[in-house]
């Protein structure tokens, strides 16, 4: 049996009170994340419950201001944990993990991420939730979430796309065991899924690895910690990413991008960009979109660009060579309503 423990102390560290939160048996509660809404006072502490034996659920604690009269709330269904925990911008809670399938590989449950928004007030139903998207994986979650200005949610987490990882049954396979960034709207609709390889695989030491946490800075851009696990030592690493999600070590800008991105060559109204990747200058045909409104946006959903088109020139271009090295979207609006959208990557400086 192991209550969640809830201390409080001032801003020295004396404690203030202490809360141990008891379920009836099995009676195992652990609190991964823990914030404070900030209207109402009431503490949240989101992780996971074992119930019927092995079963592992995630587990929303609900209390007061001051630690009494615990509510307990699971949003999963078939079992998971939750990881990270934050308030967004309309008051609301949402907190991202680890789903279990029942899908199973090698004997294994399989996994998928998650993710849920739900009022600390009226916690009974869930506003949205992410019930797992992609593949499924022995390895495959969330870790950890931010909300961008844009009030789009970046979430971090990690892929295994076989069995791969250690303490798995197949830990002898090198594994394609990826970090990701998935950006999310407002309405939990997955909008972005880039993933990112920095295992370093040999004949003697296999690495898996796993995006812990990251933090937003001033220029839009973040920081995250990577631990990176093997059968012995287990290094950690902290990467710089730009706006756009490009690394500070390698430009993973033009490859490996999965769900809900846009694709490199669409046209709704059959326009060519060219070239693509560029340095500088677009170039795409405007006869067919004259009067419309080209909108240029980075991998954090700011918008970079805008103009009118109002020209009915065989050519038109945007130019590019003052914005970042990365991956862009570019819309064709008409009316207020999309007629046309690509991706475009941008190279150099």
């Amino acid at each position: 049996g192991s209550p969640c423990l809830l201390i409080k102390t001032d801003a020295n560290g004396k404690e203030l009170w202490r809360r141990k939160i008891n379920k009836s048996a099995p009676n195992v509660l652990d609190g991964k994340a823990i914030i404070q809404d900030s209207a109402t006072g009431k503490i949240v502490i989101g992780g996971y419950q074992y119930k019927n034996g092995n079963s592992i659920y995630d587990s929303f604690i609900i209390t007061d201001s001051l630690g009494n009269n615990p509510v307990q709330k699971s949003y999963t269904g078939f079992g998971g944990w939750i990881t990270d925990l934050i308030q967004t911008y309309d008051k609301k809670i949402v907190g991202v993990g680890w789903l279990y399938t029942i899908v199973t590989l090698g004997g294994q449950p399989t996994m998928q991420p998650f993710a849920v928004k739900f009022d600390v007030n009226s916690p009974a139903s869930a506003i949205w939730k992410i019930n797992g998207f992609g593949i499924y994986g022995l390895t495959n979650g969330f870790t950890g979430i931010v909300e961008l200005p844009s009030h789009d949610l970046l979430i971090c987490g990690i892929l295994d796309t076989i069995d791969g990882n250690a303490d798995r049954p197949n830990n002898q396979l090198p594994g394609n065991i990826f970090v990701r960034f998935t950006k999310v709207d407002q309405n939990g609709i997955v909008k972005a899924n880039k993933l990112y390889d920095y295992k370093n695989n040999d004949s003697t030491v296999q690495y898996s690895q796993g995006m812990r946490s990251f933090h937003l800075c001033q220029e839009g851009g973040w920081v995250g910690a990577i631990d990176l696990m093997n059968y012995g030592v287990n290094p950690f690493m902290f990467v710089r990413y730009d706006s756009t999600g490009c690394d500070t070590s390698q430009l993973y800008c033009q490859a490996l991008w999965t769900a809900g991105v846009v694709s490199l060559s669409t046209s709704e109204r059959g326009i060519s960009f060219f070239p693509n990747p560029t340095i500088g200058k677009l170039y795409f045909d405007s006869r067919t979109v004259v009067g419309s409104e080209v909108k240029i946006f980075d991998f954090t959903g700011k918008l970079v660009f805008r103009q009118l088109i109002d020209t009915g020139a065989e050519s038109y271009f945007v130019d590019f060579s003052e914005l970042q090295k990365g991956i862009y979207v570019l819309l064709i609006e008409s009316d207020n309503k999309l007629v046309h959208k690509t991706t475009i990557a941008k190279e150099g400086n």
